[in-house]
């Protein structure tokens, strides 16, 4: 198992991303950090949005080489945040969930030792 935390310090929220082949392990991973409860049997990756004690997005990916799913993942925290920081979700404000997405992303990427992939902006 894989765990990391990626800080965002603009809106104050942050994600922690587990990395766990084992289903079984990552549903006791999600179980030690949320009341929240998930049955990650069909999935390749899920999102556990913070209730009012937790503080973090919690997400887990079952590969570190599944971008894909990680991105998807990344995106539901993207969208999460804005929302909560007031960021309407439209065109006219989809430059401010492209940085974030790009930022998210970019950190998890260097976490999991996939540098080749993070461009010059991150």
């Amino acid at each position: 198992m894989k765990s990391f935390r990626i800080i965002e310090n603009v809106y104050r929220k942050h994600v922690t991303v587990c990395v766990e082949p084992n289903r079984r392990r990552a549903e006791a991973w999600i179980k030690e950090r949320t009341t929240q409860e998930k049955d990650l049997t069909r999935c390749l990756g899920c999102t556990l949005y913070p209730n009012t004690s937790e503080n973090d997005l919690l997400v887990w990916i079952q590969s570190k080489n599944d971008v894909t799913s990680l991105t998807h993942e990344l995106l539901h925290c993207s969208t999460w945040i804005l929302e909560r920081a007031g960021v309407p979700m439209n065109v006219a404000a989809d430059e401010a969930l492209a940085y974030l997405q790009e930022y998210l992303l970019a950190q998890a990427l260097q976490a999991l030792g996939h540098r080749k992939l993070v461009g010059s902006l991150s």
